[in-house]
């Protein structure tokens, strides 16, 4: 753009076969790179609004089993080392190990596969 404006207010300074103008060229690469911009904002905003999604599907209470027997905690409070009871169509709070029974886990949200994984 500056090489084309200088060939504009001063042509006499450049031998004929040098005065071509890239106005065009600025502004398309200009263009580009505001597109560029424009696409990545846009896959940041859909990304934070899908980990948005993800973390509303966490349940805001868990159920403790321990020596008193089984009590309602708020997730906050839930500390490693401790067993929760789920039941069929619970969300699972937090990450664990299956310490007895067994169960099928949807995990459809986080992998995107579509069969239950046991």
């Amino acid at each position: 753009w500056i090489y084309s404006m200088i060939v504009n207010l001063w042509p006499q300074h450049f031998p004929p076969q040098a005065r071509h103008l890239y106005y065009e060229a600025s502004v398309m690469i200009i263009g580009l790179i505001n597109l560029g911009h424009a696409l990545e904002q846009r896959a940041r905003q859909r990304s934070s609004q899908a980990l948005e999604r993800l973390l509303d599907l966490t349940p805001p209470t868990a159920r403790v089993v321990d020596d008193q027997g089984e009590r309602t905690l708020p997730l906050a409070e839930v500390q490693p080392g401790m067993a929760l009871r789920l039941t069929t169509g619970d969300r699972v709070p937090v990450d664990g190990d299956i310490v007895r029974g067994e169960a099928w886990v949807d995990e459809a949200m986080l992998t995107g596969e579509p069969v239950a994984q046991h």
